[in-house]
């Protein structure tokens, strides 16, 4: 039975039937390509709600209001951004237990499965991690694709007392998604989790950065505008990585309009925007965001194209901040460079390129 709640009309919250954990399970519906076969229906708003994965015998029908997006009563913790600076340029970085090079004093993304084996189990050599690194580095922990990971992270009610979460400044949420075409269902229960995710964290006494993706711009702006309606500073991580709306190009423009519509005027947000690192997007993003509140993620690439074998480790540093100069160029403005195509006159979306 619902409980009542006085915050929602009709005293019914949306989220009182269960909890979290027990209806998600886990991060996305490994069935859902199968089940939805055109693609153009998956992704509609009519797509049959009792054509999802049915756990337990549940019945989508009797949970999907309990996961119909990010709560918004929700209010989340982070410390003042003066309390933990971040660098302009932030490096997204292999870690192994022979570092490849020594690297400068900077801020950097390590993702979590260079940390545990495929069975969560942490490598011994991570729990001395940040020795490796200059003072003044800042690390923050990511969770990029890997989905059995992140489904063990969901499963996990000890994750975020494990000591080798201490080494980090701040933990970067991972995207409770499969995909950018997730069916609708889908798409409000990866809502649903990242947030409850970020709130068991600020629980545990963790500074979170929420990660934002969307499907639909109603689900950009949703999850904008819960932590816009912070009262202080907010930083968030914007991830653009992907592909698979038409060229890549309007795919870049894609991110690029929603995030002028929803993310720029919301000036006491912090923006970690990746996948945004080629030199027209960077230049279109700092016409977004003139008051320069976002930093850059550098592309990966960037890291292991300087791990040559042919190069001393001295040698690879070199050629991994030359790199990271030729972003801070583009950055800071002191080189521009043009769209190579206007933008669209509507924001593409899935719907406009039919199934795959």
């Amino acid at each position: 039975m619902p409980q009542p709640d006085p915050t929602f009309p009709g005293g019914v919250s949306p989220y009182a039937y269960s909890g979290l954990a027990d209806v998600c399970g886990t991060v996305s519906n490994p069935y859902a390509a199968w089940i939805y076969r055109d693609r153009g229906f998956l992704c509609s708003a009519e797509a049959p709600l009792n054509a999802c994965y049915d756990r337990d015998g549940a019945g989508l029908e009797t949970w999907l209001a309990d996961l119909g997006g990010f709560d918004p009563r929700c209010r989340f913790w982070q410390p003042p951004a003066s309390k933990w600076p971040l660098h302009a340029l932030i490096g997204r970085i292999e870690a192994s237990e022979k570092p490849g090079m020594p690297l400068p004093a900077g801020t950097y993304m390590i993702d979590w499965r260079y940390l545990v084996y495929a069975d969560g189990c942490e490598k011994s050599w991570a729990q001395s991690l940040r020795e490796r690194f200059e003072p003044g580095t800042r690390l923050l922990l990511t969770f990029w694709n890997d989905n059995a990971r992140k489904q063990r992270l969901w499963l996990d009610d000890s994750f975020w007392q494990r000591p080798l979460l201490d080494q980090f400044d701040a933990i970067v949420a991972p995207v409770f998604r499969g995909y950018d075409d997730d069916p609708y269902p889908q798409m409000y229960a990866g809502e649903r989790m990242n947030q409850k995710f970020i709130e068991e964290g600020v629980a545990a006494g963790r500074v979170v950065i929420p990660s934002l993706a969307f499907t639909h711009p109603d689900s950009l702006r949703r999850q904008v505008e819960l932590f816009a309606s912070s009262e202080q500073p907010f930083t968030v991580h914007i991830d653009a990585n992907g592909h698979g709306l038409g060229s890549p190009v309007e795919w870049r423009q894609r991110w690029l309009m929603a995030l002028e519509r929803y993310c720029a005027p919301q000036l006491h947000l912090r923006f970690l925007i990746s996948g945004l690192h080629q030199d027209w997007c960077v230049s279109e993003l700092n016409r977004i965001f003139p008051r320069r509140n976002w930093q850059l993620v550098a592309p990966l690439p960037a890291y292991v194209d300087a791990l040559s074998s042919t190069m001393t480790p001295e040698q690879r540093r070199q050629r991994y901040v030359n790199r990271l100069e030729q972003l801070a160029e583009l950055y800071w403005g002191r080189r521009q460079v043009a769209m190579p195509q206007p933008y669209p006159d509507t924001m593409p979306t899935w719907a406009d390129y039919g199934s795959y």
